[in-house]
């Protein structure tokens, strides 16, 4: 025997609120947190070096010291050449400390660059010219119009203060 068609059910008003109740209720959005701030790119603290002379008769040598925290330390200098031609502008040490020298005096932090920059802010430091037709410029001459030649580049400002501190250490003897 064929069945029969049945028509639709008709939910009756009890099952109707039956059902309501079994429906979650509407989801409310959980607030994202707030955007975090970008932390700023690694740096790398500038330095200038200070050695005691190997000459009483000698200013103190200065260099550039750029502390990247491993293998990004580099030392910046310049010397000056014993058979008379004057100053040059040496090549990094790269991987080297100052204070592992038994003449180093003191670092003085003067400021910071980014990490990003550290190849084009040797670049630039190491093409600071020489001056070798002044009787009174020395590597601390040197190393100071280096930093000024960073100024406004590659992150560089003079840390507060650190230039003058630097500037009163200059010995402007020969």
């Amino acid at each position: 025997m064929p069945a029969k068609p049945t028509a639709p059910r008709t939910p009756s008003p009890a099952s109707k609120a039956t059902s309501a109740s079994k429906t979650s209720p509407p989801k409310t959005k959980t607030p994202s947190p707030p955007p975090k701030t970008p932390s700023p790119p690694p740096t790398i603290t500038v330095f200038v070096s200070i050695y005691k002379p190997t000459d009483s008769r000698d200013p103190c040598h200065w260099a550039i010291f750029l502390n990247g925290k491993g293998a990004s330390d580099v030392i910046l200098q310049v010397s000056d050449d014993k058979h008379g031609v004057g100053y040059y502008v040496e090549k990094p040490m790269w991987g080297k400390f100052p204070q592992k020298s038994g003449m180093h005096k003191e670092s003085i932090p003067v400021g910071t660059i980014t990490a990003a920059s550290l190849k084009t802010a040797v670049t630039v430091i190491n093409s600071t010219p020489v001056d070798n037709k002044s009787t009174t410029w020395n590597c601390q001459a040197w190393c100071v119009e280096a930093l000024d030649a960073l100024q406004g580049n590659f992150g560089f400002k003079w840390s507060s203060s650190a230039r003058s501190e630097v500037i009163k250490k200059r010995q402007n003897w020969q």
